[in-house]
């Protein structure tokens, strides 16, 4: 693994287990046994450590967005999509658990979040959409409504993980019961058809 590969990952794994606030440069360096002007060499501060760590993520979940074009049944990917994010948000839990600092001390990273959100949000717009016009989804929901969806989808997600105790993360079921929390949202705007597919679907799994 590169350098700057390792950084990231001892990195990641100290923001996770202590916490962004209480882990610094020269902590990671610690744990490398590297010296410190080695790591501010590749990352000059924390921050820049965070964005690369975020666009990480960020690319992990665009290639997984990219299934919403690749298959045909959309309703199903999308019931599958939260299952297919939840290791990848295990990974850089830390970005969920510490959002509020990374909002108020890490502006490039909230600023990098905001348009990478509104990118993923645009394209799961069409995605919903399209999920209308195949009688999935409820055909009334108008543009702000499906907004409102998907920025209630995502407040979800980041509160499931800003809410587990330490304990829960060992539980086995923990990426089922993630899946069926963010999932259950959806229910109430699917249609008839789109309420008995959801069940069938996951009937399947």
């Amino acid at each position: 693994m590169k350098t700057k590969d390792r950084i990231k990952a001892v990195a990641c794994e100290l923001f996770n287990q202590h916490g962004l606030s209480e882990v610094t440069l020269r902590d990671v360096a610690q744990a490398m046994n590297r010296a410190y002007g080695n790591i501010t060499y590749h990352f000059p501060n924390k921050e820049a450590v965070v964005i690369a760590l975020y666009q990480d993520m960020a690319e992990g979940l665009w290639t997984i967005s990219s299934q919403f074009q690749a298959k045909q049944d959309l309703l199903e990917v999308i019931l599958r999509a939260p299952g297919d994010t939840f290791s990848l948000s295990m990974r850089y839990l830390f970005l969920y658990k510490d959002f509020l600092e990374i909002v108020r001390h890490f502006p490039e990273v909230s600023e990098a979040a905001r348009q990478s959100n509104t990118m993923r949000k645009g394209k799961l717009k069409l995605v919903m959409q399209q999920l209308q016009s195949l009688g999935d989804l409820r055909a009334e929901l108008s543009d702000a409504e499906l907004d409102y969806l998907m920025e209630l989808s995502g407040a979800m997600r980041t509160f499931f993980f800003v809410q587990l105790t330490p304990e829960e993360f060992h539980d086995p079921d923990l990426a089922a019961k993630y899946v069926a929390y963010v999932n259950r949202l959806l229910f109430p705007y699917l249609t008839q058809q789109g309420q008995e597919r959801y069940l069938a679907i996951l009937g399947k799994w």
